[in-house]
């Protein structure tokens, strides 16, 4: 009821001229809201919505220099285990050793507490330290980016974090770290190609069925 009262004040107040541009101007923004919606329509319709991998490789391939990394990214490993196998965990843990690693992952798992195998994922120091809020305290954070390992005890548990592989800002982005935003980027592109060639058939077909008229001089 109040933007009512509101809408009907300013509809007595503004001049006609006005009054006639937002008149207009509704009409080019629901004309605009529907050629979105009828455009989307399309596209949804007539577009798969994947990317095979080996375009987003050759893509990748052909552009690495167009992703420099905008912050340190690290790919990582993380346990958490009991002060009572610390000494054998530790051992395991840091031999490097894929056969360490299972083995021990078998006393984690036993002992149902976390762990991260993210040696294949690369994710940015900050989401490193969201996920360990510990690494926040004291020097934590700088000792595992300069050691690349870092071992923090709480009361009765012991995390071990191990850093594999660290980039830089600034260097190159790895691929399995820059592959979603190549997908999207071939996706949107795929979609302005198929927008322009879907509208250029319409205007078409509406010139061939007489619902266009060209001026001719």
């Amino acid at each position: 009821m109040k933007k009512k009262a509101i809408v009907d004040k300013a509809e007595e107040n503004i001049d006609a001229l006005t009054l006639k541009e937002i008149d207009n101007k509704m009409v080019e923004y629901r004309q605009d809201l529907l050629i979105n919606a009828y455009n989307n329509y399309l596209i949804e319709k007539s577009m798969k919505d994947s990317v095979e991998d080996a375009e987003v490789i050759a893509y990748f391939e052909a552009n690495k220099q167009s992703f420099p990394l905008n912050k340190d990214i690290v790919n990582y490993r993380a346990i958490t285990v009991y002060k009572d196998d610390e000494a054998r965990a530790e051992t395991l843990f840091n031999s490097g050793k894929e056969d360490d690693f299972d083995e021990v992952l078998k006393i984690v798992m036993t002992s149902g507490l976390p762990y991260y195998d993210q040696d294949s994922n690369w994710y940015s120091v900050e989401s490193l330290a969201a996920q360990y809020p510990q690494l926040n305290e004291g020097n934590n954070l700088s000792q595992l980016l300069n050691r690349r390992r870092l071992k923090i005890s709480n009361d009765s548990t012991v995390v071990m974090i191990r850093i594999l592989n660290l980039k830089q800002k600034g260097s190159e982005a790895p691929y399995e770290f820059v592959k979603p935003t190549i997908k999207n980027l071939l996706l949107n592109k795929r979609k302005l190609n198929l927008l322009g060639d879907i509208q250029n058939e319409l205007y078409k077909e509406a010139i061939n069925q007489n619902e266009i008229k060209i001026n001719e001089k």
